[in-house]
């Protein structure tokens, strides 16, 4: 129980165990797929500018105006590049432990994980997801796995303490 309260408490484990993965494995991501990945977010953030215009005022009208270039885009992509590459490169690796270890998702337990999490939104005023949306669950899943391969890096890892 302490150990899952300091995993839980701390995300430096986690990252050191992501930073491992991506050492131990060489994922060459191919430019496309990162420009897709790239396409996704920026459609997102600019489906999000749209909603705000749209009850917004001349300011927010105007942030979308800027937002529907090719240059805004490009600058998007420039600064977002490496991050969404160590993420798909990441992505990859899990999934390869994952599959390599025979890891299987306990759907009961992402259900409760689920149901957690709701009640958790609700007892902090933020926005409850709706838990029957198909791309929530999937994501909600990913990070499920995410977190369980994690762990068993963790706890297979070998430390080397410094002084």
């Amino acid at each position: 129980l302490k150990r899952e309260a300091a995993l839980a408490a701390s995300s430096a484990a986690f990252e050191a165990a992501e930073e491992a993965l991506l050492a131990a494995v060489a994922v060459d991501i191919p430019a496309t797929m990162v420009k897709e990945r790239a396409r996704a977010q920026y459609a997102e953030r600019c489906r999000q500018a749209e909603a705000a215009a749209l009850d917004g005022d001349a300011a927010s009208r105007e942030e979308l105006r800027s937002l529907m270039t090719w240059d805004a885009f490009s600058a998007f992509l420039a600064s977002e590049e490496a991050a969404i590459s160590r993420s798909l490169a990441l992505s990859f690796a899990i999934e390869a432990v994952s599959s390599a270890e025979g890891l299987a998702v306990d759907e009961q337990a992402v259900t409760d994980n689920l149901f957690l999490y709701v009640n958790e939104c609700k007892r902090n005023e933020r926005p409850v997801p709706d838990m029957d949306d198909p791309a929530f669950r999937e994501s909600f899943e990913a990070q499920y796995v995410r977190e369980a391969v994690l762990r068993l890096v963790v706890d297979h890892a070998q430390v080397e303490w410094l002084p």
